[in-house]
Protein backbone atom coordinates (compact mmCIF):
# COMPACT_ATOMS: atom_id res chain seq x y z
CA UNK A 1 0.00 0.00 0.00
CA UNK A 2 1.19 3.53 -0.36
CA UNK A 3 1.72 5.55 1.60
CA UNK A 4 1.18 9.51 2.47
CA UNK A 5 2.05 11.51 5.12
CA UNK A 6 1.26 8.81 7.64
CA UNK A 7 -2.32 8.29 6.37
CA UNK A 8 -4.17 5.99 4.40
CA UNK A 9 -5.21 6.98 0.60
CA UNK A 10 -9.04 7.22 -0.04
CA UNK A 11 -10.52 4.61 -2.12
CA UNK A 12 -11.54 7.47 -4.46
CA UNK A 13 -7.68 8.36 -4.60
CA UNK A 14 -6.45 4.85 -5.20
CA UNK A 15 -8.71 3.75 -7.74
CA UNK A 16 -7.81 7.36 -9.90
CA UNK A 17 -4.00 6.29 -9.20
CA UNK A 18 -4.27 3.00 -10.62
CA UNK A 19 -7.09 4.56 -13.68
CA UNK A 20 -5.00 7.54 -14.38
CA UNK A 21 -2.69 7.86 -17.40
CA UNK A 22 1.09 8.51 -16.98
CA UNK A 23 0.69 11.86 -18.59
CA UNK A 24 -2.24 12.96 -16.55
CA UNK A 25 -3.31 16.04 -14.10
CA UNK A 26 -5.70 18.04 -13.16
CA UNK A 27 -3.87 21.59 -13.18
CA UNK A 28 -1.21 22.91 -15.22
CA UNK A 29 1.45 25.07 -13.36
CA UNK A 30 2.39 28.19 -15.23
CA UNK A 31 5.10 30.65 -13.07
CA UNK A 32 4.01 33.99 -12.85
CA UNK A 33 7.07 35.78 -11.43
CA UNK A 34 11.04 34.59 -10.60
CA UNK A 35 10.06 35.17 -6.75
CA UNK A 36 7.38 36.03 -4.19
CA UNK A 37 3.75 34.94 -3.05
CA UNK A 38 1.10 35.01 -5.17
CA UNK A 39 -1.71 35.94 -2.70
CA UNK A 40 -4.70 37.16 -5.36
CA UNK A 41 -6.11 36.14 -8.81
CA UNK A 42 -8.15 37.84 -10.64
CA UNK A 43 -11.51 36.74 -12.88
CA UNK A 44 -10.97 34.37 -15.58
CA UNK A 45 -10.69 36.48 -19.25
CA UNK A 46 -12.68 39.44 -17.05
CA UNK A 47 -13.27 41.74 -20.02
CA UNK A 48 -14.93 39.61 -22.28
CA UNK A 49 -18.65 39.75 -22.75
CA UNK A 50 -18.98 36.12 -21.76
CA UNK A 51 -16.13 34.35 -20.01
CA UNK A 52 -15.56 31.08 -18.97
CA UNK A 53 -17.96 29.52 -16.09
CA UNK A 54 -15.67 26.62 -15.65
CA UNK A 55 -12.13 25.39 -16.97
CA UNK A 56 -12.33 22.18 -16.06
CA UNK A 57 -15.46 22.18 -18.72
CA UNK A 58 -13.82 24.33 -21.42
CA UNK A 59 -10.53 25.19 -22.00
CA UNK A 60 -8.64 27.75 -20.51
CA UNK A 61 -5.18 30.22 -20.80
CA UNK A 62 -3.05 31.03 -18.31
CA UNK A 63 -2.81 34.66 -19.55
CA UNK A 64 -6.58 34.98 -18.96
CA UNK A 65 -6.27 35.38 -15.39
CA UNK A 66 -3.58 37.81 -13.13
CA UNK A 67 -1.80 37.32 -10.23
CA UNK A 68 -0.51 39.98 -7.67
CA UNK A 69 1.20 39.38 -4.47
CA UNK A 70 4.35 40.49 -3.11
CA UNK A 71 8.18 39.70 -3.11
CA UNK A 72 9.38 39.23 0.83
CA UNK A 73 13.08 39.79 0.96
CA UNK A 74 13.22 38.67 4.47
CA UNK A 75 10.69 38.50 8.19
CA UNK A 76 8.42 40.68 8.74
CA UNK A 77 9.20 41.50 11.92
CA UNK A 78 5.15 42.34 12.41
CA UNK A 79 2.84 40.45 9.90
CA UNK A 80 1.84 44.17 7.76
CA UNK A 81 -1.50 43.09 7.71
CA UNK A 82 -2.20 42.53 11.00
CA UNK A 83 -3.77 45.68 12.97
CA UNK A 84 -2.78 44.06 16.15
CA UNK A 85 0.64 42.53 16.08
CA UNK A 86 0.51 38.62 15.73
CA UNK A 87 -3.59 39.13 17.19
CA UNK A 88 -1.91 39.06 20.44
CA UNK A 89 -0.21 42.04 21.66
CA UNK A 90 -3.43 44.08 22.55
CA UNK A 91 -0.42 46.42 24.28
CA UNK A 92 1.64 46.56 21.18
CA UNK A 93 4.77 46.29 23.33
CA UNK A 94 7.11 44.41 21.91
CA UNK A 95 10.15 46.74 23.01
CA UNK A 96 13.03 43.59 22.52
CA UNK A 97 13.73 40.31 21.51
CA UNK A 98 12.59 38.68 24.93
CA UNK A 99 8.70 39.74 24.26
CA UNK A 100 8.53 37.78 20.77
CA UNK A 101 9.83 34.96 22.41
CA UNK A 102 7.48 34.55 25.04
CA UNK A 103 4.67 35.00 22.35
CA UNK A 104 6.54 31.91 20.59
CA UNK A 105 6.68 30.22 23.68
CA UNK A 106 3.27 30.68 24.56
CA UNK A 107 1.87 30.21 21.31
CA UNK A 108 3.58 28.45 18.76
CA UNK A 109 5.46 26.52 20.97
CA UNK A 110 8.45 25.74 18.84
CA UNK A 111 12.02 24.76 20.69
CA UNK A 112 13.58 27.34 18.48
CA UNK A 113 11.76 30.19 19.68
CA UNK A 114 14.69 32.20 20.84
CA UNK A 115 16.21 32.55 17.46
CA UNK A 116 13.08 33.12 15.91
CA UNK A 117 12.37 35.93 18.06
CA UNK A 118 15.79 36.93 17.65
CA UNK A 119 15.29 36.90 13.28
CA UNK A 120 12.19 38.74 13.88
CA UNK A 121 12.94 41.35 15.69
CA UNK A 122 15.88 42.49 13.77
CA UNK A 123 13.64 42.93 10.90
CA UNK A 124 11.13 45.22 12.91
CA UNK A 125 14.39 46.77 14.17
CA UNK A 126 14.96 48.13 10.78
CA UNK A 127 11.86 49.35 10.60
CA UNK A 128 11.84 51.56 14.05
CA UNK A 129 15.46 52.69 13.71
CA UNK A 130 15.03 53.96 10.07
CA UNK A 131 14.63 57.54 11.58
CA UNK A 132 18.76 57.29 11.64
CA UNK A 133 19.55 55.06 9.22
CA UNK A 134 16.76 55.02 6.80
CA UNK A 135 14.87 52.19 5.01
CA UNK A 136 15.00 49.72 2.01
CA UNK A 137 11.70 47.84 1.38
CA UNK A 138 11.27 44.45 2.46
CA UNK A 139 8.05 43.27 0.46
CA UNK A 140 7.33 45.19 -3.01
CA UNK A 141 4.06 44.66 -4.44
CA UNK A 142 3.85 43.08 -7.94
CA UNK A 143 1.07 42.31 -10.95
CA UNK A 144 2.16 39.36 -12.93
CA UNK A 145 5.29 40.17 -13.64
CA UNK A 146 5.57 44.15 -13.27
CA UNK A 147 6.48 45.86 -9.88
CA UNK A 148 3.14 48.15 -8.36
CA UNK A 149 5.34 50.94 -8.75
CA UNK A 150 5.57 52.03 -5.46
CA UNK A 151 8.99 54.23 -4.21
CA UNK A 152 11.74 51.88 -2.70
CA UNK A 153 11.59 52.83 0.79
CA UNK A 154 7.44 51.39 1.02
CA UNK A 155 6.29 47.94 1.65
CA UNK A 156 3.30 46.89 0.55
CA UNK A 157 1.15 43.38 0.92
CA UNK A 158 -1.40 42.91 -2.29
CA UNK A 159 -5.01 41.84 -1.10
CA UNK A 160 -7.44 41.44 -4.13
CA UNK A 161 -8.48 42.35 -7.36
CA UNK A 162 -11.81 44.79 -7.77
CA UNK A 163 -14.27 44.00 -10.30
CA UNK A 164 -12.41 46.54 -12.48
CA UNK A 165 -9.13 44.38 -12.10
CA UNK A 166 -7.35 46.82 -10.34
CA UNK A 167 -4.99 45.48 -7.21
CA UNK A 168 -6.11 46.84 -3.68
CA UNK A 169 -4.22 46.30 -0.65
CA UNK A 170 -1.66 47.81 1.99
CA UNK A 171 1.19 49.73 2.13
CA UNK A 172 2.99 52.21 4.33
CA UNK A 173 4.28 55.61 3.19
CA UNK A 174 7.43 55.91 2.26
CA UNK A 175 10.48 57.72 4.25
CA UNK A 176 11.88 61.20 3.71
CA UNK A 177 14.52 62.36 4.19
CA UNK A 178 13.88 65.94 6.79
CA UNK A 179 16.66 68.29 6.04
CA UNK A 180 19.64 65.72 7.31
CA UNK A 181 17.78 65.39 10.66
CA UNK A 182 16.46 61.96 10.29
CA UNK A 183 14.01 60.21 7.90
CA UNK A 184 10.15 60.81 8.25
CA UNK A 185 6.81 58.75 7.46
CA UNK A 186 3.53 59.85 7.40
CA UNK A 187 1.76 56.42 8.20
CA UNK A 188 2.94 52.93 9.09
CA UNK A 189 0.34 51.73 7.24
CA UNK A 190 -2.87 52.73 4.53
CA UNK A 191 -4.64 50.39 2.43
CA UNK A 192 -4.39 51.61 -1.39
CA UNK A 193 -5.45 50.75 -4.64
CA UNK A 194 -3.63 50.95 -7.76
CA UNK A 195 -4.17 54.17 -10.41
CA UNK A 196 -3.10 56.16 -6.91
CA UNK A 197 -6.09 56.10 -4.49
CA UNK A 198 -5.35 56.04 -1.11
CA UNK A 199 -7.41 55.14 1.38
CA UNK A 200 -7.66 57.60 4.60
CA UNK A 201 -9.44 56.53 8.04
CA UNK A 202 -11.61 59.79 7.44
CA UNK A 203 -13.36 61.29 4.90
CA UNK A 204 -12.98 64.53 3.57
CA UNK A 205 -14.58 67.39 5.55
CA UNK A 206 -14.84 65.22 8.27
CA UNK A 207 -13.80 66.90 12.10
CA UNK A 208 -10.87 64.60 13.23
CA UNK A 209 -8.07 64.59 15.28
CA UNK A 210 -4.36 66.06 13.56
CA UNK A 211 -2.72 62.71 14.51
CA UNK A 212 -5.43 60.68 13.04
CA UNK A 213 -5.25 62.81 9.73
CA UNK A 214 -1.48 62.97 9.80
CA UNK A 215 -0.52 59.35 10.61
CA UNK A 216 -3.70 57.48 11.07
CA UNK A 217 -3.62 53.63 9.56
CA UNK A 218 -6.12 52.29 7.60
CA UNK A 219 -6.34 48.46 5.62
CA UNK A 220 -8.08 47.34 2.59
CA UNK A 221 -9.06 43.52 2.50
CA UNK A 222 -12.21 43.20 0.15
CA UNK A 223 -14.51 45.26 -2.33
CA UNK A 224 -18.07 44.84 -3.34
CA UNK A 225 -20.66 46.48 -5.60
CA UNK A 226 -24.36 46.53 -5.01
CA UNK A 227 -26.89 46.31 -8.21
CA UNK A 228 -25.92 49.96 -9.14
CA UNK A 229 -23.42 52.68 -8.02
CA UNK A 230 -19.75 52.72 -7.70
CA UNK A 231 -17.41 50.28 -5.66
CA UNK A 232 -16.91 50.33 -1.97
CA UNK A 233 -13.97 48.64 -0.24
CA UNK A 234 -13.59 47.05 3.50
CA UNK A 235 -11.01 46.81 6.23
CA UNK A 236 -10.20 48.60 9.00
CA UNK A 237 -9.35 52.00 10.03
CA UNK A 238 -8.18 54.02 12.81
CA UNK A 239 -10.44 55.75 15.44
CA UNK A 240 -8.08 56.74 18.15
CA UNK A 241 -4.53 56.69 19.20
CA UNK A 242 -2.79 54.32 22.10
CA UNK A 243 -1.68 55.67 24.77
CA UNK A 244 0.78 53.63 26.45
CA UNK A 245 4.29 55.24 26.50
CA UNK A 246 5.79 51.28 26.67
CA UNK A 247 7.88 51.92 29.68
CA UNK A 248 9.06 54.88 27.99
CA UNK A 249 10.66 53.50 25.14
CA UNK A 250 9.19 56.17 22.53
CA UNK A 251 8.01 53.14 20.26
CA UNK A 252 4.19 54.01 18.95
CA UNK A 253 4.29 55.91 22.13
CA UNK A 254 2.04 59.20 21.86
CA UNK A 255 4.43 61.72 21.37
CA UNK A 256 2.42 65.88 21.99
CA UNK A 257 4.13 66.41 18.82
CA UNK A 258 2.19 64.38 16.24
CA UNK A 259 -0.04 65.56 13.90
CA UNK A 260 1.72 69.07 14.54
CA UNK A 261 4.21 70.44 12.17
CA UNK A 262 7.14 69.43 14.55
CA UNK A 263 6.67 65.97 13.98
CA UNK A 264 9.44 65.90 11.35
CA UNK A 265 11.66 66.11 14.16
CA UNK A 266 10.28 63.34 16.51
CA UNK A 267 11.12 59.52 15.61
CA UNK A 268 8.12 58.69 17.79
CA UNK A 269 5.80 59.94 15.61
CA UNK A 270 6.81 56.68 12.57
CA UNK A 271 5.58 54.32 14.76
CA UNK A 272 2.37 55.16 16.64
CA UNK A 273 -0.16 52.46 17.63
CA UNK A 274 -3.78 53.25 16.82
CA UNK A 275 -7.26 51.60 17.98
CA UNK A 276 -9.09 50.48 15.06
CA UNK A 277 -12.74 49.88 13.91
CA UNK A 278 -14.09 47.99 11.12
CA UNK A 279 -14.68 50.70 7.56
CA UNK A 280 -15.81 50.69 5.01
CA UNK A 281 -13.98 53.41 2.24
CA UNK A 282 -15.61 54.59 -1.00
CA UNK A 283 -13.49 54.64 -4.68
CA UNK A 284 -12.22 58.26 -3.86
CA UNK A 285 -10.52 56.96 -0.52
CA UNK A 286 -12.78 58.54 2.02
CA UNK A 287 -13.45 56.18 4.95
CA UNK A 288 -16.49 55.47 7.08
CA UNK A 289 -16.82 53.65 10.49
CA UNK A 290 -19.31 50.64 9.98
CA UNK A 291 -19.56 50.18 13.89
CA UNK A 292 -19.55 52.75 16.50
CA UNK A 293 -18.46 50.14 19.27
CA UNK A 294 -16.83 46.08 20.03
CA UNK A 295 -18.32 44.08 22.18
CA UNK A 296 -18.76 44.92 25.56
CA UNK A 297 -16.47 47.97 24.88
CA UNK A 298 -17.78 51.26 23.64
CA UNK A 299 -16.68 54.12 21.47
CA UNK A 300 -15.29 56.01 24.77
CA UNK A 301 -13.47 52.98 26.03
CA UNK A 302 -12.32 52.52 29.46
CA UNK A 303 -8.14 53.15 28.84
CA UNK A 304 -8.00 51.23 32.47
CA UNK A 305 -8.48 48.02 29.66
CA UNK A 306 -4.43 49.03 28.79
CA UNK A 307 -5.22 47.65 25.62
CA UNK A 308 -6.65 48.94 21.82
CA UNK A 309 -9.03 47.04 20.60
CA UNK A 310 -9.20 46.59 17.37
CA UNK A 311 -11.97 45.36 14.53
CA UNK A 312 -11.69 44.56 10.75
CA UNK A 313 -13.21 43.57 8.02
CA UNK A 314 -11.85 40.59 5.92
CA UNK A 315 -14.17 39.67 3.59
CA UNK A 316 -17.25 40.57 1.88
CA UNK A 317 -20.20 39.72 -0.36
CA UNK A 318 -23.75 41.35 -1.42
CA UNK A 319 -26.70 39.42 -0.24
CA UNK A 320 -29.98 40.17 -1.14
CA UNK A 321 -28.29 43.71 -2.53
CA UNK A 322 -26.43 44.56 0.84
CA UNK A 323 -23.05 43.92 1.72
CA UNK A 324 -22.51 41.36 4.23
CA UNK A 325 -18.81 41.40 5.80
CA UNK A 326 -17.22 39.56 7.53
CA UNK A 327 -13.79 39.54 9.80
CA UNK A 328 -13.07 40.26 13.53
CA UNK A 329 -14.18 42.52 16.51
CA UNK A 330 -12.67 43.14 20.00
CA UNK A 331 -14.75 41.11 23.41
CA UNK A 332 -13.95 41.89 26.93
CA UNK A 333 -13.96 39.21 29.12
CA UNK A 334 -13.92 38.91 32.69
CA UNK A 335 -12.74 34.91 32.76
CA UNK A 336 -9.79 34.01 34.00
CA UNK A 337 -6.76 35.11 31.61
CA UNK A 338 -8.65 36.40 29.09
CA UNK A 339 -9.02 40.23 29.10
CA UNK A 340 -9.67 41.30 25.55
CA UNK A 341 -9.52 38.42 22.38
CA UNK A 342 -10.53 38.94 18.34
CA UNK A 343 -13.91 37.02 17.92
CA UNK A 344 -15.22 36.05 14.24
CA UNK A 345 -17.79 38.36 13.32
CA UNK A 346 -20.46 38.83 10.46
CA UNK A 347 -20.73 42.98 9.95
CA UNK A 348 -23.93 42.16 9.24
CA UNK A 349 -26.44 45.47 7.70
CA UNK A 350 -29.00 47.21 9.05
CA UNK A 351 -32.61 46.75 8.30
CA UNK A 352 -32.69 50.70 7.28
CA UNK A 353 -29.06 49.72 5.27
CA UNK A 354 -28.36 52.85 3.26
CA UNK A 355 -25.17 52.96 1.54
CA UNK A 356 -25.66 57.08 0.45
CA UNK A 357 -25.51 57.51 4.69
CA UNK A 358 -22.35 56.38 5.63
CA UNK A 359 -21.75 59.12 7.75
CA UNK A 360 -23.73 56.89 10.26
CA UNK A 361 -22.44 53.79 10.80
CA UNK A 362 -24.85 51.11 8.68
CA UNK A 363 -23.86 48.02 9.95
CA UNK A 364 -24.66 45.77 13.54
CA UNK A 365 -22.11 43.06 15.25
CA UNK A 366 -23.07 39.60 14.46
CA UNK A 367 -20.82 37.15 16.36
CA UNK A 368 -20.34 33.80 14.85
CA UNK A 369 -21.52 31.26 17.04
CA UNK A 370 -19.74 27.84 18.14
CA UNK A 371 -16.70 28.52 18.64
CA UNK A 372 -16.26 30.66 21.61
CA UNK A 373 -13.71 31.40 23.16
CA UNK A 374 -13.96 30.74 26.87
CA UNK A 375 -15.45 27.53 27.91
CA UNK A 376 -16.61 28.41 31.33
CA UNK A 377 -13.92 30.17 33.57
CA UNK A 378 -11.12 29.10 30.79
CA UNK A 379 -9.62 29.88 27.74
CA UNK A 380 -10.41 27.67 24.81
CA UNK A 381 -9.26 29.41 21.43
CA UNK A 382 -6.74 32.68 21.80
CA UNK A 383 -8.61 34.29 19.34
CA UNK A 384 -11.24 33.42 15.87
CA UNK A 385 -11.79 35.50 12.91
CA UNK A 386 -13.99 34.87 9.64
CA UNK A 387 -11.43 35.42 6.85
CA UNK A 388 -14.34 35.34 3.34
CA UNK A 389 -17.71 34.96 2.56
CA UNK A 390 -19.18 34.27 -0.93
CA UNK A 391 -22.48 35.50 -2.43
CA UNK A 392 -24.12 31.92 -0.91
CA UNK A 393 -23.97 33.31 2.69
CA UNK A 394 -21.16 30.41 3.64
CA UNK A 395 -18.26 32.26 5.83
CA UNK A 396 -14.74 30.61 6.01
CA UNK A 397 -12.58 31.63 9.16
CA UNK A 398 -10.20 30.42 11.88
CA UNK A 399 -9.66 29.78 15.58
CA UNK A 400 -6.52 29.36 17.28
CA UNK A 401 -6.14 27.19 19.64
CA UNK A 402 -5.41 27.61 23.64
CA UNK A 403 -4.22 24.30 24.27
CA UNK A 404 -1.69 20.87 22.73
CA UNK A 405 -3.31 18.90 20.41
CA UNK A 406 -1.17 15.96 18.79
CA UNK A 407 1.46 18.27 19.64
CA UNK A 408 1.00 21.41 18.65
CA UNK A 409 -1.11 24.42 18.97
CA UNK A 410 -2.87 24.60 15.97
CA UNK A 411 -4.79 26.94 13.50
CA UNK A 412 -8.14 25.51 13.09
CA UNK A 413 -10.38 26.65 9.94
CA UNK A 414 -14.10 26.59 10.49
CA UNK A 415 -16.99 27.32 7.59
CA UNK A 416 -20.52 29.01 8.80
CA UNK A 417 -23.74 29.64 6.74
CA UNK A 418 -25.08 33.38 7.63
CA UNK A 419 -28.67 33.17 8.79
CA UNK A 420 -28.96 29.59 8.95
CA UNK A 421 -28.90 28.86 12.50
CA UNK A 422 -26.50 26.96 12.83
CA UNK A 423 -23.08 26.95 14.61
CA UNK A 424 -19.83 27.18 13.07
CA UNK A 425 -18.32 24.14 12.21
CA UNK A 426 -14.52 23.03 12.61
CA UNK A 427 -12.66 21.69 9.81
CA UNK A 428 -12.04 17.88 11.35
CA UNK A 429 -11.09 14.83 10.04
CA UNK A 430 -14.65 13.59 9.02
CA UNK A 431 -14.27 15.76 6.41
CA UNK A 432 -10.77 14.47 5.12
CA UNK A 433 -7.77 12.57 6.89
CA UNK A 434 -6.02 15.67 5.86
CA UNK A 435 -7.57 17.49 8.38
CA UNK A 436 -5.98 15.68 11.25
CA UNK A 437 -6.89 16.21 15.01
CA UNK A 438 -4.03 18.79 15.78
CA UNK A 439 -3.21 19.70 12.01
CA UNK A 440 -2.97 23.29 11.33
CA UNK A 441 -5.60 24.52 8.73
CA UNK A 442 -5.35 27.43 7.13
CA UNK A 443 -8.50 28.09 4.45
CA UNK A 444 -7.47 31.10 2.86
CA UNK A 445 -10.51 31.86 0.02
CA UNK A 446 -13.60 30.66 -1.84
CA UNK A 447 -15.12 31.34 -4.84
CA UNK A 448 -18.97 31.51 -5.54
CA UNK A 449 -19.14 27.50 -6.33
CA UNK A 450 -18.09 26.74 -2.54
CA UNK A 451 -14.41 25.98 -3.71
CA UNK A 452 -12.12 26.55 -0.56
CA UNK A 453 -8.10 26.79 -1.38
CA UNK A 454 -5.80 27.21 1.58
CA UNK A 455 -2.84 25.23 3.13
CA UNK A 456 -2.66 22.21 5.91
CA UNK A 457 0.36 20.57 7.82
CA UNK A 458 1.84 17.61 5.39
CA UNK A 459 3.48 15.54 8.48
CA UNK A 460 2.68 15.04 12.23
CA UNK A 461 5.99 16.19 14.12
CA UNK A 462 6.27 17.79 17.15
CA UNK A 463 5.50 21.58 16.74
CA UNK A 464 5.67 21.93 20.72
CA UNK A 465 8.53 21.54 21.80
CA UNK A 466 9.59 21.23 18.13
CA UNK A 467 10.10 22.44 14.76
CA UNK A 468 7.06 24.16 12.21
CA UNK A 469 5.53 21.84 10.48
CA UNK A 470 5.89 21.89 6.69
CA UNK A 471 2.70 22.96 4.96
CA UNK A 472 0.94 22.12 1.28
CA UNK A 473 -1.74 23.29 -0.55
CA UNK A 474 -5.29 21.95 -0.55
CA UNK A 475 -8.54 22.43 -2.10
CA UNK A 476 -11.50 21.46 -0.45
CA UNK A 477 -15.05 21.11 -2.95
CA UNK A 478 -17.13 22.13 0.05
CA UNK A 479 -21.12 20.21 -0.11
CA UNK A 480 -23.51 23.11 1.25
CA UNK A 481 -26.75 20.95 0.29
CA UNK A 482 -26.20 20.13 -3.11
CA UNK A 483 -23.27 17.84 -4.48
CA UNK A 484 -20.44 20.17 -5.45
CA UNK A 485 -19.69 21.28 -9.49
CA UNK A 486 -17.13 19.20 -10.71
CA UNK A 487 -16.91 16.76 -8.17
CA UNK A 488 -17.06 13.84 -10.81
CA UNK A 489 -14.04 15.29 -12.37
CA UNK A 490 -12.01 14.90 -8.58
CA UNK A 491 -12.85 11.30 -8.29
CA UNK A 492 -16.03 11.95 -5.82
CA UNK A 493 -13.43 13.17 -3.16
CA UNK A 494 -14.19 16.56 -1.82
CA UNK A 495 -10.76 17.33 -0.31
CA UNK A 496 -7.25 16.83 -2.33
CA UNK A 497 -3.35 18.02 -1.60
CA UNK A 498 -3.19 20.40 -4.57
CA UNK A 499 0.00 18.25 -5.13
CA UNK A 500 -1.82 15.32 -6.02
CA UNK A 501 -3.38 17.07 -8.71
CA UNK A 502 -0.41 18.53 -10.50
CA UNK A 503 1.55 15.01 -10.90
CA UNK A 504 1.82 13.32 -14.40
CA UNK A 505 2.77 16.61 -16.46
CA UNK A 506 6.78 16.11 -16.69
CA UNK A 507 6.66 20.41 -16.32
CA UNK A 508 4.54 20.57 -13.12
CA UNK A 509 7.21 18.38 -11.75
CA UNK A 510 9.70 21.48 -11.56
CA UNK A 511 7.12 22.66 -8.48
CA UNK A 512 5.80 21.84 -5.07
CA UNK A 513 2.64 23.50 -3.93
CA UNK A 514 3.16 25.12 -0.56
CA UNK A 515 -0.45 27.33 -0.25
CA UNK A 516 -2.86 27.95 -2.17
CA UNK A 517 -4.24 31.50 -1.40
CA UNK A 518 -6.52 32.41 -3.86
CA UNK A 519 -9.25 30.90 -6.23
CA UNK A 520 -11.20 32.54 -9.18
CA UNK A 521 -14.79 31.22 -9.93
CA UNK A 522 -13.54 29.94 -12.92
CA UNK A 523 -11.57 27.68 -10.51
CA UNK A 524 -8.21 29.14 -11.34
CA UNK A 525 -5.81 29.29 -8.16
CA UNK A 526 -2.96 31.59 -6.85
CA UNK A 527 -0.17 29.88 -4.89
CA UNK A 528 2.89 30.06 -3.80
CA UNK A 529 5.02 27.08 -4.78
CA UNK A 530 8.94 25.28 -4.60
CA UNK A 531 10.68 25.49 -7.49
CA UNK A 532 13.40 22.97 -8.37
CA UNK A 533 15.86 24.21 -10.98
CA UNK A 534 15.86 21.32 -13.13
CA UNK A 535 13.46 19.33 -11.71
CA UNK A 536 12.80 17.65 -9.03
CA UNK A 537 14.11 13.87 -8.44
CA UNK A 538 10.90 12.11 -8.97
CA UNK A 539 7.03 13.05 -8.90
CA UNK A 540 6.91 11.63 -5.19
CA UNK A 541 5.37 14.12 -3.12
CA UNK A 542 8.84 14.23 -0.88
CA UNK A 543 11.18 14.47 -3.59
CA UNK A 544 14.72 15.81 -3.12
CA UNK A 545 16.15 18.90 -5.69
CA UNK A 546 19.85 18.43 -6.17
CA UNK A 547 19.15 22.04 -7.85
CA UNK A 548 18.63 25.81 -6.66
CA UNK A 549 15.66 25.62 -4.79
CA UNK A 550 13.44 29.40 -4.54
CA UNK A 551 9.99 30.59 -3.70
CA UNK A 552 7.86 31.54 -6.99
CA UNK A 553 4.28 32.59 -7.40
CA UNK A 554 2.07 30.50 -9.49
CA UNK A 555 -1.02 30.36 -11.22
CA UNK A 556 -3.05 26.70 -11.33
CA UNK A 557 -5.17 26.23 -14.66
CA UNK A 558 -7.57 23.62 -14.56
CA UNK A 559 -7.12 21.14 -17.61
CA UNK A 560 -10.07 20.32 -19.40
CA UNK A 561 -10.58 16.62 -19.77
CA UNK A 562 -7.77 16.35 -17.25
CA UNK A 563 -7.19 13.07 -14.67
CA UNK A 564 -5.73 12.56 -11.52
CA UNK A 565 -2.07 10.84 -10.74
CA UNK A 566 -1.80 11.10 -7.06
CA UNK A 567 1.47 11.73 -6.18
CA UNK A 568 3.18 8.59 -3.80
CA UNK A 569 5.85 9.49 -1.27
CA UNK A 570 9.29 7.98 -1.06
CA UNK A 571 9.51 5.22 1.72
CA UNK A 572 13.27 5.23 2.61
CA UNK A 573 14.77 7.94 4.69
CA UNK A 574 16.03 11.21 3.08
CA UNK A 575 18.18 13.37 4.40
CA UNK A 576 18.76 15.80 2.77
CA UNK A 577 18.05 20.57 2.86
CA UNK A 578 16.27 20.01 -0.51
CA UNK A 579 12.19 20.07 -1.08
CA UNK A 580 10.48 20.56 2.25
CA UNK A 581 13.72 20.52 3.96
CA UNK A 582 15.56 23.60 5.79
CA UNK A 583 15.43 25.33 2.82
CA UNK A 584 11.51 25.13 2.73
CA UNK A 585 11.45 25.43 6.21
CA UNK A 586 12.79 28.62 6.89
CA UNK A 587 11.53 30.43 3.74
CA UNK A 588 8.16 29.20 4.41
CA UNK A 589 8.21 30.83 7.62
CA UNK A 590 9.10 33.80 6.14
CA UNK A 591 4.91 34.16 4.36
CA UNK A 592 2.74 36.29 6.71
CA UNK A 593 -0.83 35.19 6.94
CA UNK A 594 -2.71 35.51 3.98
CA UNK A 595 -4.24 38.12 2.10
CA UNK A 596 -7.33 38.15 5.07
CA UNK A 597 -5.97 36.73 7.71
Amino acid sequence: MVKKFGLKMSVAAVAAALAAPTQAALYKIVEVNSAGYGSAISEYDADSPTPVENCFVNSCESGKSHVAGEDLKGRMGIPYRDEVPYFYFYQFDINETNDLEVYCNDILGYSSCDSWAVEQYFALSLERNAWSNGYKSNSVGFLDRASLGFEPSVNTVVNGFDSNGKVYGISSAPFVDVNGAGFSRAYQKRGFLSGGIVFKPFAEGQAVSAVIKDHGQSSVFDSFKLSSGPEYYVGSGSTNVYTDNFNGDGFGSVNGNCGTTSADTEPACNNLSFVTNAFVFDSSGNGYPMVKEWIGISESFPYELDTAPQASVRGVAVLGDKPYGVGYTTKRFNSDGVAVAAVATVFEPKTSFAIGDLTTPQWNIVEIPGINITDGDSARYLNTTGIDVNQNGLVIGHVKLDLTQSRAIPNRSFVYKIDSGKNAALFSSAQSPLFFDGANVYASALNESNEIVGWVDSERVNEADGRPRRKRGFIYLYADGAEPRNISTFKGQQVWFLDDLTGGLPENNVYRIAQANDINNAGVISATALKCDGGYSSEASNATCAGDETIVPVQLVPIAGGDISPREEQNEKIERAGSWGLFGLSMLSLLGWRRRQ
